[in-house]
């Protein structure tokens, strides 16, 4: 059978594959040596011993074998990044397209008492697996596959194949459906054009569906800052609600729309929104004031969130207000009580206050942690508009933060580089401060 001999290169060895081999049959190998017809002596000069070509042949049989027994465990993806991982199996064979799909392979040799597991190889019948479509190697136990990897409604077999140092091969797979996300709708976003902290959106997802078992659905709608950043503006199971925007022309909000099970489907969207005009501090100041603590006080999270949201990416569109000092390039200036610069400082620490508050007043999940971090991105994306108190403050949530995602054994690794970059800004930050900024805390400090 095709593969059973495989010659190395050079033509001196060869592997026989005994598992490609049939068992119980005989077998005849066989080699040729022929000797190049340079190295042989004129005809004349052939004595006894040398010849053109020569044939040597060995016969055995092979049996059965022994392979190892490979068994393979479906993982909960929730504990990626945890030293629990794979202790809890999922509960179900169904995975999601939005998440990532884990699995282990364990082989056990059954060929003799030295024999050991020597190598893993994964594989994904039908499916095409590139470089960025593992977080692991195909060689290794863990099988971590990308979110995205598996399209909905897919039907997989997840293959292991496990060899031990005797040559011995066995496989095991399992065999995961990607569940169907809900479908069908839309999202509408009225008025098309408006005003940054003004102008009141309404932002509407309808006409989604999904089977009855996978109710209720949830909406989260977002507004997009920088390249990736998708903090939350409003989370529920209600589908529209009504908000004001940061600046952007355009700006590109959207909703994500999921089941009961956490499966996602993603609806995107943009809208005209301008930027107000001349200082911002005090307008920003004074539409984020009484609305936010009324939100606060009624325990209106989604309303206290999209404030913060939009007020924070409207601070960093507007144009620079701390000039830095001439003592360095990283250095944070002081600023004049009142001042534009010192009331940007003052008005990012509140929302990080606020941020703080909306944090301790709802259960902490995936989607609220990704979020409030992306919001402190925001809020901190600008370190010369930063103070002690606010270094503080940032470190602190972080912190809490990282603790949140531990105890809720969520995948830790999808937040590292949220975490990171926010900790980058605050350590420039707190590295950029000055002796003159540092005088002015008494000045500068919220309460």
């Amino acid at each position: 059978a095709a593969g059973v001999l495989v010659p190395a290169a050079g033509g001196k060895t060869a592997a026989f594959n005994g598992a490609l081999a049939t068992p119980n049959w005989a077998h005849r190998l066989q080699l040729n040596a022929t000797r190049s017809a340079s190295a042989l002596p004129s005809q004349f000069e052939w004595g006894e011993g040398w010849f053109a070509k020569s044939v040597a042949e060995v016969d055995f049989t092979t049996t059965l074998g022994s392979p190892p027994i490979v068994r393979i465990t479906l993982c909960d993806p929730a504990d990626l990044g945890t030293p629990q991982l794979c202790e809890r199996e999922a509960t179900s064979t169904t995975v999601n397209a939005n998440e990532p799909v884990v699995v282990r392979a364990a082989g056990t040799p059954t060929s003799g008492q030295f024999t050991l597991i020597s190598g893993y190889e994964w594989s994904v019948p039908g499916v095409a697996l590139a470089a960025t479509s593992t977080r692991t190697a195909l060689t290794a136990p863990t099988l971590v596959l990308e979110p995205g990897v598996l399209s909905p409604a897919l039907t997989v077999r997840l293959r292991a194949t496990v060899t031990d140092t005797s040559l011995q091969v066995g496989f095991a797979e399992v065999v995961v459906t990607v569940r169907v996300p809900p479908w069908g709708g839309s999202l509408q976003v009225t008025p098309a054009q408006g005003a940054a902290v003004s102008t009141r959106f309404s932002m509407e997802a309808s006409g989604w569906t999904t089977d009855a078992d996978n109710l209720p659905l949830t909406f989260r709608f977002f507004a997009v800052e920088g390249a990736s950043d998708e903090p939350t503006l409003h989370a529920g199971q209600v589908n529209i609600f009504s908000t004001t925007l940061p600046p952007g022309a355009p700006l590109s909000v959207g909703v994500y729309v999921g089941d009961a099970w956490g499966a996602e489907s993603r609806r995107g969207g943009e809208v005209a929104v301008s930027a107000p005009t001349g200082p911002v501090a005090a307008l920003l100041t004074e539409s984020l004031g009484v609305p936010l603590e009324e939100a606060l006080r009624a325990g209106d999270i989604n309303a206290a969130q999209s404030l913060v949201v939009t007020a924070s990416a409207t601070l960093n569109m507007a144009a620079p207000a701390c000039n830095l000092t001439s003592s360095g390039e990283s250095s944070t200036p002081a600023c004049d009580a009142g001042d534009e610069c010192c009331l940007r400082r003052q008005l990012r620490t509140k929302m990080l206050l606020s941020l703080t508050s909306i944090n301790s007043t709802q259960a902490p999940s995936a989607a609220s942690l990704a979020s409030q971090v992306s919001t402190l991105i925001s809020i901190a994306s600008n370190t010369a508009e930063m103070d002690l108190d606010l270094v503080n403050l940032g470190t602190s949530f972080v912190n809490d933060a990282i603790g949140s995602a531990r105890n809720l054994n969520v995948d830790t690794l999808a937040f590292a580089g949220q975490y990171a970059r926010a900790l980058e800004s605050l350590m420039k930050a707190h590295a950029g401060i000055t002796s003159e900024v540092m005088k002015q805390r008494p000045n500068l400090t919220i309460r």
